[in-house]
Order: structure tokens, then C-alpha cells, then sequence
């Protein structure tokens, strides 16, 4: 080192012209560090700029892949569309930004189970319970009944014409899918069942001012062709009518 060949110069051991060239050598390699050490600088300052730069792209990513997730419409249900409100190429809007005012683009449905709205006199709604087995008829199939339940009972009842009545739903398993959102259905609410029993339409009966029953059967022999019959009756579904006693199994009955 310079060092060394400064004392040895000092020494009488080496001449001035070898002590100059160390020294010439220890001022070029404290150079050359010199420049490493600003180089190193450079170096470390770059890589902290291209650091920032990947840290201000994936950022960025990001924020496009966010912005781009908005273009897919993703259903919160299994179900099927019922509506499509938008055509292709419509601009909307989101829940998120514009709430209630956001664009309705379309109208989903989990149709694997339906329901049957319908209302209940409140003569009977007292009778009327959730899980209480129905009946329900459609025109689109008129030899098929699908069975239901109750699924909902309204807690206040709509009065209209002087008459309360209470709205009841009746959910429907649609596995195969044959029952259509807004078809119109009759239900009927099984209050009570009596199987094997004599039946007749209601359209036939008689009630007199004491609501008892009573109906007309063919009789040659009577005034025009007809006598009246009384009868006990028990339940009914508004379209047959339990005949208790009074008739017999094949006796006709007159409508009215």
C-alpha cells in the first residue's frame, strides 16, 4: 500500500520514483472507489424509482381490474329470467352510486318454488294455519292438481264491500318447472276432509231464512215435475257439498 511505501521511502529502502508510483496507485484506486461508491448511488436510486413505478402500475392494475369487474353482471341467485329491461349496447347505472334511481337491467326468479296469492274470508281464517295442506288448479292444466302448503298468513286483514278478508300464500314444489310466474290458480285450503262421503254441487241446494237445507229432485208426479227434498248437509268447498242424510248414492238433484 501507499502507506507502507511511504515508511520504506522514509527507511532508505525504496526510491522516491517507486514511492511516487504507489502514490499514483493509491490515488487511482481511491478514485476508481470513488466512482463506485456514486455509481452504487445511481444504482440504488434507480431501483427505488422502478420500486415506486411497480408499486404506481399495480396499483393501477387494480384499479382498472375493479373498473372492469363492473362491465359483468353477476346474478346474487340461482334462478331464471323472468324480464330483461336493457337492450345491448343501454348504459346503466349502479345500485351503488345512483341507489333506488340505479337501472333495472333485469328480473330474476328462483322458480323451483311457487306460490298461490289468494284471500280468506275471516269467517274461516281462524281455521287457517301455516304448514296446512292445499289444492291448487290451473287452466294451462286442468286434469292435474298440485298439492301445497301455507306458507304466510297476513296479520291484518283488508276490508272491501263490507267484507274483511286475509291474504294467504301457498307455496308450490315447481321442480319441473310447469308452473309460470302470474298464471292464474284456484286454491283450495283443506280446512277439513272427509273421504267416501255423498256429495252434491252447492248450486243445488235450497236455504231457507233458518239456513236449513234443502233440494229439488225430478218427480213426475209433482208440481212441475220436481219435489223438494230436505236434507242435512256437512262440509263444503264452495263447489261440493257433504250430503249427511236426506239422498241416497244415484238420486238426482235439480240445479238452481
Amino acid at each position: 500500500s501507499y502507506d507502507r511505501a511511504l515508511q520504506m521511502q522514509k527507511d532508505g529502502v525504496v526510491s522516491v520514483s517507486a514511492l511516487d508510483d504507489a502514490e499514483k496507485e493509491y490515488k487511482m484506486a481511491t478514485n476508481k472507489q470513488s466512482v463506485a461508491r456514486a455509481q452504487m448511488t445511481v444504482l440504488q436510486a434507480k431501483i427505488a424509482q422502478s420500486q415506486a413505478q411497480v408499486a404506481q402500475d399495480e396499483a393501477s392494475l387494480k384499479q382498472f381490474e375493479e373498473q372492469l369487474s363492473y362491465t359483468d353482471i353477476v346474478s346474487p341467485i340461482d334462478g331464471i329470467v323472468l324480464s330483461r329491461d336493457v337492450e345491448m349496447g343501454d348504459a346503466v347505472s349502479s345500485i351503488l352510486v345512483l341507489g333506488s334511481s340505479a337501472t333495472l337491467v333485469m328480473t330474476l326468479g328462483d322458480t323451483s318454488q311457487v306460490y298461490v296469492k289468494g284471500k280468506v274470508d275471516e269467517s274461516d281464517i281462524g281455521r287457517v294455519y301455516l304448514g296446512q295442506p292445499a289444492r291448487i288448479k290451473v287452466e294451462s292444466f286442468k286434469d292435474k292438481t298440485f298439492n301445497g302448503v301455507v306458507t304466510k298468513i297476513s296479520p291484518m286483514g283488508v276490508e272491501k264491500d263490507n267484507v274483511t278478508t286475509f291474504e294467504v300464500r301457498v307455496s308450490i314444489a315447481n321442480a319441473d318447472g310447469q308452473l309460470k310466474a302470474e298464471m292464474t290458480a284456484n286454491a283450495e285450503i283443506i280446512l277439513e276432509e272427509h273421504k267416501g262421503v255423498l256429495q252434491i254441487p252447492e248450486g243445488s241446494i235450497i236455504y231457507d231464512k233458518d239456513r236449513k237445507a234443502s233440494v229439488e229432485v225430478p218427480d213426475p208426479k209433482g208440481k212441475d215435475g220436481k219435489r223438494k227434498v230436505a236434507i242435512n248437509i256437512g262440509i263444503s268447498n264452495g263447489a261440493k257439498t257433504e250430503v249427511l242424510s236426506g239422498l241416497k248414492v244415484d238420486d238426482q238433484v235439480i240445479l238452481q
